[in-house]
């Protein structure tokens, strides 16, 4: 079932950081393979993360992304952390995604 931006253009995530040197590194939230909306590359929004050791919500806000519309339908959602290669190796958990406002 694709994500319908109908529904919300909020996607909330709980993430778990258990290294205090990951604090202020970003996880990537990346929607692809839009149905009849933007290319690959524009729904792409990074968070950091500001705590270790305790669970935190991240927020995703696509109603940042004038590119994106209201009306937008995605197939997939892809997790990136870091962003680069010293992102590699790393340990983040996530769960409970919701797609909200």
């Amino acid at each position: 079932i694709p994500i319908n931006f109908a529904y919300g253009n909020k996607i909330k995530v709980l993430g778990y950081n258990p290294d205090p040197a990951l604090i202020g590194k970003s996880l990537n939230v990346e929607l692809e393979w839009s149905i009849d909306g933007p290319g690959n590359g524009v729904g792409v929004l990074r968070v950091p993360f500001t705590k270790s050791g305790e669970w935190e919500e991240l927020v995703f806000d696509f109603s940042t992304i004038a590119a994106i519309p209201a009306t937008a339908k995605f197939t997939q959602l892809v997790l990136r952390f870091n962003d680069s290669s010293d992102g590699a190796g790393a340990v983040v958990y996530v769960d409970n995604f919701r797609l909200t406002n």
